[in-house]
């Protein structure tokens, strides 16, 4: 039980990192595109 507890938590933080990453990676790209265009 505990182990799969703490494969949750490892699972929602890979997730949330996910998130953060695609989001950044949406501004940046954003980012990008104002410039250049």
């Amino acid at each position: 039980m505990v182990s799969r507890t703490v494969n949750d938590e490892r699972l929602s933080k890979r997730f949330l990192q996910a998130a953060a990453e695609s989001a950044l990676m949406g501004r940046l790209r954003a980012m990008s595109g104002m410039a250049s265009g």
